[in-house]
């Protein structure tokens, strides 16, 4: 792994939100200082960028390609290649389109910020070295803070036009919606909010939290899952199969696949080999097509062995140094991580775990997404509001509630009732339930989905 300095790093996403995001562009543009950039060619790029803006009102795009070519002759051999490198390594951001943006604004303007008091202070020292006090004193009195306008609160009457430009780009918030039927009675997912899957135990929790990772990667979101439940082994296998449709044990070829007739539930057999290393290699090869450059992070760690800090650091870690940002932030799932402070009761603890979940959505302008295990009566009834195990209150942070619902009958016929159990922004929806197809021993927690038929009278 390539380890950047955290300026070369932060000045790259900047280049790169000035490139392809119009959004970014326009609201970076007030508080662009170049002398602030440590990076010649971080600082180059944004300089040509910075000139297409102020002349098309939009940022560049691919058009950079053809400003490099024509710049060329007039830059030296170590920043062509730099730049040439940084072009083809965000070549595949411009097919994704889910750049963002919010979070590296966030992150540009605290840099900057940090450069000009660095600047500030650089000057003020130097001219106090050298006996000019009055200059000195002018510098800090002609210093002014660069803060963005939206940094400073939106006056609901007066800042008409500025609540119009939110309004307009409400859908770049918009990542992912689940498939068929499902995906109409699960609303569209979004950046800043929190889903999570309510369910007993071993109904099926990992499971939905892959579909959602798998789902959300194939629209071409960066996705970071962190599991606490099963080792590396264990999830690439899951992650194969949903994609290859193989079985990983003998036991299981030949295994029936249910599909819909007319809301009637028929059954194949399947007639795929098993899944091999080989053929998995193969596939990841050919899947980077289909995920658009998109990026899925898979890390494992023992159940109760670390905290939302250490996933907070690890994100800041691939951001620093990989230059990746997810767009979807998965844990598998919240109960299993360590409280941060274990002399709080046990209720409390996970309280402020859930907390930590919607505050990190907002602040990352990310979609969180996790699972909570139902008291032991859910096993046999279906999951309500109240269901939560531990600590009620969880119920309280996430914008959306999803039930996994099962009888036994049901599981036999390989069907699962997964219903909205609230949702904050879509009161409708709550109580409302969808039928789903699966086959797990293929990877797939999802086949096909349908609203049960009415009973005739």
């Amino acid at each position: 792994m390539h380890i950047k300095k955290p300026e070369t790093s932060i000045e790259r996403q900047i280049a790169t939100g000035l490139i392809i995001s119009d959004e970014f562009i326009t609201e970076f543009r007030p508080i662009c200082k170049f002398e602030l950039f440590q990076s010649k060619f971080a600082r180059t790029v944004s300089e040509w960028c910075i000139k297409y803006f102020d002349t098309y009102q939009e940022s560049p795009k691919r058009s950079i390609e053809g400003i490099f070519e024509s710049k060329k002759e007039y830059l030296d051999d170590t920043v062509i290649e730099l730049i040439n490198e940084f072009l083809i390594s965000i070549s595949e951001e411009f097919g994704r389109d889910k750049f963002n943006y919010k979070f590296v604004l966030d992150e540009a303007e605290t840099y900057l910020k940090k450069m000009n008091l660095k600047a500030l202070s650089t000057a003020v020292d130097g001219l106090c070295s050298n006996g000019d006090i009055s200059e000195a004193e002018a510098e800090v009195a002609n210093f002014y803070n660069l803060s963005r306008p939206e940094s400073k609160g939106i006056d609901l009457f007066n800042d008409i036009d500025q609540i119009k430009k939110i309004l307009t780009r409400s859908d770049k918030d918009e990542l992912f919606n689940f498939k068929g039927v499902l995906g109409k009675l699960i609303d569209v997912c979004c950046r800043g909010e929190f889903l999570a899957f309510f369910a007993p135990e071993k109904r099926g929790k990992s499971w939905w939290l892959q579909e959602t990772a798998l789902t959300a990667i194939t629209k071409g979101c960066n996705v970071a899952f962190f599991s606490l439940e099963m080792d590396e082994e264990k999830m690439l296998t899951r992650f194969l199969q949903y994609f290859t449709g193989r079985p990983s044990k003998k036991k299981h070829l030949g295994c029936k696949i249910p599909y819909l007739v007319n809301k009637n539930i028929k059954y194949r057999v399947s007639n795929k080999p098993l899944l091999t290393p080989n053929y998995a290699a193969k596939k990841l090869t050919d899947l980077k097509q289909l995920v658009r450059g998109a990026t899925l992070k898979l890390v494992c760690w023992p159940s109760d062995s670390k905290t939302m800090n250490d996933v907070n650091f690890q994100l800041d870690v691939w951001k620093r140094y990989e230059d990746f940002i997810p767009d979807v932030v998965i844990i598998d799932y919240a109960d299993l991580l360590a409280p941060v402070d274990k002399k709080l009761e046990y209720r409390i603890q996970l309280d402020g775990i859930w907390k930590s979940m919607k505050r990190m959505a907002q602040e990352r302008h990310c979609l969180m997404v996790s699972a909570s295990q139902t008291q032991v009566e859910t096993q046999k009834k279906k999951i309500h509001k109240g269901s939560a195990s531990e600590a009620k209150s969880k119920t309280a942070h996430p914008d959306r509630i999803i039930a996994l619902n099962q009888t036994a009958e049901d599981q036999e016929k390989m069907v699962m009732r997964v219903a909205v159990l609230f949702d904050r922004h879509d009161s409708d929806q709550g109580g409302r339930e969808v039928l789903v197809l699966q086959q797990l021993a293929i990877g797939k927690p999802y086949l096909g989905s349908y609203h049960e038929p009415r009973s005739k009278a």
